[in-house]
């Protein structure tokens, strides 16, 4: 009901100011035109505007802020939780963690053979209000059937070992993808049992 009583307002204020623009235009376009025609209309328009210089010049007045966003000082650093969509803001000192939170989230986006999530929310006050140590966590499913397991703490490779076993490379930074096996079953939350040992 409020919505069709603002709309009809709206309506009516366009049209009484399209009116009156008409009407002002009018009235301009015959002034201009006994102006140009009458000398006596001419030379009164040439008064006003001498007694306008008469009256003191007022700087304009700058227009007020077109948006209400909170202003940030350059000393902090704004991270927005993309779980609550909280704001929360950090000392200068933090950008580089929340750099690094961008770029890890384009990294494990790269990760498409297993299920694997950047949880992020340690940073977000709202959801961890009493925090100490805040650390980007990982969660992972390497099926539809199995648990989620979480590992926070976690690392550039981390991220990039977790990528190239679910690709089937065999090779990290020139070392066998073996060679991290334990950091894998961490990952992944699962430990892989060996016979005989």
């Amino acid at each position: 009901m409020w919505y069709g009583l603002i709309s009809v307002l709206i309506i009516f204020t366009v049209i009484i100011i399209g009116f009156s623009g008409y009407s002002l235009a009018k009235n301009n376009s015959s002034l201009e035109n006994s102006s140009l025609n009458n000398d006596g209309s001419r030379t009164q328009l040439e008064d006003k505007l001498l007694k306008l210089s008469d009256n003191p010049v007022i700087a304009e007045r700058s227009v007020g802020a077109m948006c209400y966003k909170v202003s940030v000082s350059p000393h902090r650093i704004e991270y927005i939780c993309p779980v609550c969509r909280e704001m929360t803001l950090y000392p200068a000192q933090y950008n580089m963690d929340i750099d690094r939170i961008s770029y890890y989230r384009i990294l494990v986006k790269k990760i498409t053979k297993l299920d694997a999530k950047l949880d992020e929310s340690q940073f977000c006050k709202r959801c961890y209000p009493n925090i100490r140590h805040r650390e980007l966590c990982l969660i992972v499913k390497y099926n539809k059937n199995s648990k989620p397991h979480k590992t926070c703490g976690i690392t550039e490779e981390d991220i990039n070992l977790l990528y190239e076993f679910s690709e089937g490379v065999k090779v990290h930074n020139n070392i066998p993808l073996q060679n991290y096996k334990n950091r894998l079953e961490e990952l992944l939350g699962v430990k892989i049992n060996y016979y005989g040992k």
